[in-house]
């Protein structure tokens, strides 16, 4: 499921402004779901949650509020294989992952860190 924000969309990458899972602030993610979830009054009526992927393969989901507070946006990824994934379960996230599929748009997002060299 795509949103209505440009910036929240499948294969958007994220920059992890502090640690989480195992990942030093800093760490690239990519977005590989966007879902509805019931409003809540601190997410201001933006209904929808995001999942990320991590290059150690370690996965969140993150709510309006969270992903504000937890990540930046920084890009992207021109693989269309990630922008278009369709999530259908944990176990075919690992073998994707598994298989390289994500690969690509880790070192796309390398390239884009803030701070980055």
């Amino acid at each position: 499921m795509q949103n209505n924000s440009p910036h929240l969309n499948i294969g958007t990458l994220v920059q992890l402004k502090c640690e989480c899972l195992d990942n030093p602030e800093g760490t690239v993610g990519i977005v590989y779901q966007v879902y509805e979830r019931g409003a809540a009054p601190h997410d201001h009526a933006d209904r929808y949650g995001i999942a990320v992927i991590f290059p150690n393969g370690q996965h969140d989901g993150f709510s309006p509020y969270e992903r504000d507070t937890f990540l930046a946006v920084i890009g992207l990824a021109t693989d269309s294989a990630v922008r278009n994934y369709q999530f259908k379960h944990i176990t075919q996230l690992r073998l994707d992952y598994g298989n390289g599929l994500f690969t690509k748009a880790f070192g796309e997002g390398l390239l884009l860190k803030v701070g980055a060299p």
